[in-house]
């Protein structure tokens, strides 16, 4: 009985083993911590995981509702605005890569936020690509948002989600602000698909492991009759 109850036990342990998620690095841009209330530039060596052009500064947010956690970054610059980070992965397992993205967020006369350009469509774009210079994703997918409120007091934020099968064994995220106006990005994640193998073969040791306790159970109540 000993030796089934520790063989469902290996079972799960490996069931439960298998990579849950690529290693991206501060996807909420929850690093650098910055106060409640606050919005704070910085450049690229303080904030983990990410990387841009070293003369320039991004503004990572905690002033405004987020889409997950506590912050958020805008694509802020004097040029078109990017971020660059790269993941690894394990090739041919499939992932799932989501990401929230809203309109630029600016203060009217008032100091009331109003979206930029909320009177026409805006665009940003991002790219998924193996060390080997060949796109995932070929050309910078554009992610159009269209007109919106002219004033409101947050971000309007929209998911992003695609799937795909890794051929490589790391990936580079790119996310760059096509007209340089401020595009807002929260919660980027970059997780692994269990397999339908790996989640038959933990219910199935979850399965026999409650049977064995069951059967436990009914041994000591006909020992104690």
């Amino acid at each position: 009985m000993h030796r089934t109850a520790i063989t469902l036990s290996i079972f799960i342990c490996f069931a439960l083993s298998i990579p849950a998620h690529a290693t991206l690095i501060n996807g909420g841009f929850e690093q650098p911590v910055i106060g409640p209330g606050e919005a704070k530039d910085f450049e690229a060596k303080d904030i983990p995981g990410w990387s841009f052009a070293s003369d320039q500064t991004r503004t990572i947010h905690r002033d405004f509702a987020t889409a997950e956690g506590e912050q958020f970054l805008a694509l802020n610059g004097v040029a078109a605005g990017y971020i660059v980070q790269e993941a690894s992965i394990v090739e041919g397992l499939q992932y799932q890569f989501d990401f929230f993205y809203s309109l630029p967020l600016l203060p009217d006369g008032n100091g009331i936020p109003e979206h930029a350009n909320s009177d026409t469509a805006g665009a940003f774009g991002f790219s998924l690509e193996y060390p080997s210079g060949t796109g995932l994703i070929p050309e910078m997918v554009e992610l159009v948002v269209g007109p919106g409120q002219r004033k409101i007091s947050e971000p309007d934020w929209q998911l992003y989600s695609y799937q795909f099968v890794a051929k490589a064994e790391a990936i580079t995220v790119t996310f760059l602000d096509l007209d340089k106006s401020g595009y807002l990005i929260d919660g980027v994640s970059l997780t692994a698909v269990p397999e339908p193998a790996s989640v038959l073969l933990l219910a199935l040791g979850l399965a026999g492991l409650a049977g064995f306790n069951r059967r436990k159970v009914k041994q000591k109540q006909a020992g104690t009759s």
